[in-house]
């Protein structure tokens, strides 16, 4: 039925203190276990639902001058595999800690767990980010993979050897009556800096390291000295190998030493991996470089000189704003909550990453207008919101990279300047994305902002029984995933990853060739269906969520890039023609971009254009405000369409 059980693995032994029936207290030892679900039947089960196979067995890679996921990456176009066979299979490994209870109560630490999951990175992005498609590989007490030197590696012993395996002979993938051998690999490995840092086995905390960084070669002298990756020596496997080496060869007090020197515990269990190299598959995640650490930070620096020092606005004022604005559908679920004046004292803003992303980009349109032109901290901060644009874009190419590695330059030399003694290793690790981009494809495609949301599958079910934990969650989850999967009569479902659209209930519309309808509808590109001089009905709906995006009337749409100063569109109407969705925008001119807010004013045409919902160029709808001092809307765009401006 596509049930994967978990298996259990021994990762130590405790003793601990029992009174027997004598009254008499004993020594006795105890195993301690960790539990993992066997990675090639876990794979297998997944490949056998049609979707799955299909997505592995069709090429996504790009057919423009665009980056849109990892097989459009230098990386993928480097590796033999991936040249011999393109539909190779392409793993993806995360690893975090997670709680399970009350995160302020007693029991925290004591139920503290280390999670591993993988994903398929030949799932399209949009299908991807389904947390279906994320599987979980196994779990351990976290105190217990610290206690235990080898218990990391025992864990992932089954992982390990099926990668090879898997590299070595692959797997059967069974799909329109064929049956398809695919090798695979893994490529990636992510986390958060603790995490990314226990995959690689180099120092989980980088006080503990002479070099800081496990990209490079920076010390904690140099680390903000440079503003660009080429300025530093990176690292690489070589060396990485030798270093490992060294460490096994030396002596105890010897080793202590290297070790701290090199910023590295010794060899990881991941280099057991076929063509994985820790130097640079374990990249840096912007997440929670960006959203859990420079975002958050500077927010709250940058308040304090507004708000204290400067006297522009009060937190009060700031604080109406964030609940009063009319935040789109797509931010309204992650709306920020109110900063009090602690938070900026403390110098770290409490959202969560959802929040902070939501935050950052909005509070242009909350204050811009209470801070003068050229004031230097907001300046340094429209930066940073270009920055956060750029590296979430789903679409990049030469020129992003290029702009991203420019602003972060200039952004980190100016807050170094702006914050003194407030840089943070996060800063550094910064400098790091852009080449990242260029070797794994939109940052985005890689970070762990699902796989957390992966996490409140576990979080959110209320657990009673901690007898076996790690069991518990394991199963519940296989089960789930197999329910996903399966059908009660042992059948396969008919959605998996590829959830139909929802259309709301609409009314039915005629249109004939006498129509002003009509003539837009026929002035339309590609919108898969046949106008007649007859005429043709439909449903006109105001709502459709497609992909797990909502759209409605009066929404912008940011629809082509043909035309760059008319790629935007408020959303008149939306048609429904059988399968074929619709929308009818009403085109709206660039008038200016207003570089204090980042955002482009722009004033709304007597034109119109028919879009099919699948030719959007940018699928989420634009975060607008009405403007206050000009006539039009203020509109925040993806900088990653006007990289001119920046």
């Amino acid at each position: 039925m596509g049930y994967v059980p978990p298996k259990e693995v021994i990762l130590g032994s405790r003793y601990r203190v029992q009174r027997g029936k004598d009254n008499k207290r004993r020594f006795i030892s105890k195993n301690v276990v960790g539990y993992y679900v066997p990675f090639l039947q876990s794979l297998n089960s997944v490949l056998m639902h049609s979707e799955v196979a299909a997505e592995v067995l069709t090429s996504h890679a790009s057919g423009d001058n665009f980056m849109y996921d990892f097989c459009d990456g230098r990386f993928f176009k480097e590796q033999a595999m991936f040249q011999l066979d393109p539909s190779s299979l392409q793993i993806l490994l995360y690893y975090d800690d997670i709680e399970i209870v009350n995160p302020i109560g007693h029991h925290t630490k004591k139920h503290k767990i280390a999670m591993f999951y993988w994903t398929l990175l030949n799932i399209r992005p949009k299908f991807r980010a389904q947390l279906p498609a994320i599987n979980v590989l196994g779990a351990a007490k976290t105190t217990d993979l610290k206690t235990f030197p080898l218990a990391f590696e025992l864990l992932l012993t089954d992982f390990i050897s099926a990668m090879t395996k898997l590299n070595e002979d692959g797997i059967q993938v069974d799909y329109g009556g064929r049956r398809y051998q695919k090798k695979g690999q893994l490529v990636l490995a992510i986390g958060d800096t603790p995490a990314a840092n226990v995959l690689g086995n180099f120092k989980e905390s980088i006080s503990f390291a002479f070099k800081k960084c496990r990209s490079c070669e920076c010390t904690e002298d140099n680390m903000f000295q440079y503003g660009q990756e080429q300025q530093f020596q990176m690292r690489t496997e070589a060396a990485h190998v030798e270093r490992c080496e060294t460490l096994d060869s030396v002596s105890r007090l010897a080793r202590v030493y290297w070790s701290k020197k090199y910023g590295i515990n010794g060899r990881s269990p991941l280099m057991g991996c076929p063509n994985f190299l820790v130097t640079k598959c374990i990249p840096q995640d912007i997440m929670h470089v960006l959203l859990e650490g420079i975002v958050p930070l500077e927010i709250a620096l940058m308040l304090n000189a507004l708000v204290n020092e400067q006297g522009h606005f009060t937190v009060d004022e700031l604080n109406a704003k964030i609940q009063t604005f009319p935040y789109s559908l797509r931010w309204s679920r992650n709306k920020p909550d109110t900063i009090s004046m602690q938070e900026i004292t403390n110098k770290k803003v409490k959202q969560t990453s959802s929040q902070t992303w939501c935050l950052c980009l909005h509070l242009p349109f909350f204050i811009s207008d209470n801070i003068p032109e050229g004031n230097r901290q907001w300046q340094n901060y429209i930066r940073l919101v270009q920055i956060v644009q750029l590296s979430t874009s789903f679409r990049v190419n030469g020129e992003t990279v290029a702009s991203l590695r420019q602003i972060i330059a200039t952004h980190n030399y100016k807050f170094a300047d702006l914050y003194p003694g407030s840089c943070i290793p996060k800063l550094h690790f910064l400098i790091h994305v852009p080449s990242q981009i260029e070797d794994f494809g939109p940052a985005r495609c890689f970070w762990a902002m699902r796989m957390e949301a992966k996490h409140n599958v576990f979080k959110r079910k209320k657990w009673c029984n901690f007898k076996n934990i790690l069991y518990s969650l394991l199963t519940y989850h296989q089960k789930q995933i197999c329910g996903l999967i399966r059908r009660g009569d042992g059948g396969f479902t008919t959605f998996f990853l590829n959830k139909p659209d929802i259309v709301k209930d609409g009314e039915p519309i005629t249109i004939e060739g006498e129509d002003e309808l009509y003539d837009i509808l026929r002035q339309g590109k590609n919108l898969r269906i046949t106008l007649t001089d007859q005429g043709m009905s439909g449903t006109e709906t105001t709502e459709i969520i497609s992909a797990g995006i909502v759209y409605r009337n009066n929404q912008l749409i940011l629809y082509s890039n043909d035309l760059p100063e008319r790629m935007v569109g408020r959303v008149e109407r939306m048609l429904v023609f059988g399968s074929q969705k619709i929308m009818i925008l009403r085109q709206l001119a660039i008038a200016d971009f207003m570089h204090h807010s980042n955002c482009y004013l722009m004033q709304e045409t007597d034109d119109y254009v028919a879009v099919h919902l699948q030719d959007l160029w940018y699928p989420w709808p634009l975060i607008s405000s009405a403007s206050g001092g000009h006539e039009g809307f203020l509109v925040m765009m993806d900088a990653n369409y006007r990289t001119e401006q920046l």
